[in-house]
């Protein structure tokens, strides 16, 4: 499966291809990623799976989250992920936007 990251602004993948986006995550504030697909030509898999950032064992250190996809047909579309906090009413901590092109 193939893996993008923050460093991902335009990806291509196939129709049917599911692919995981991993973004560093601030979850000791209680932020995480959301991501605002356009559900007609991406389905979102799971965003739910965590991993440690780096070997440490510091109290505090940012998370991976990874989150899983599915393309579902062919077109362009842009990803639109925001770093909130689920309880929260105000503008995103961090954005990061990826346009993607399905084959």
């Amino acid at each position: 499966m193939r893996v993008f990251t923050s460093a991902d602004h335009s990806v291509q993948v196939a129709a049917g291809e599911e692919f995981e986006v991993k973004l560093v995550a601030m979850t000791f504030g209680g932020y995480q990623w959301k991501v605002f697909p356009d559900t007609n030509l991406v389905e979102v898999v799971d965003d739910t799976k965590y991993t440690e950032f780096a070997a440490s064992d510091l109290i505090g250190c940012p998370l991976w989250q990874w989150i899983r996809l599915k393309a579902l047909g062919s077109g362009t579309t842009q990803l639109s992920f925001q770093h909130v906090r689920p309880w929260e009413t105000i503008a995103p901590d961090d954005t990061h936007d990826v346009e993607l092109t399905i084959r």
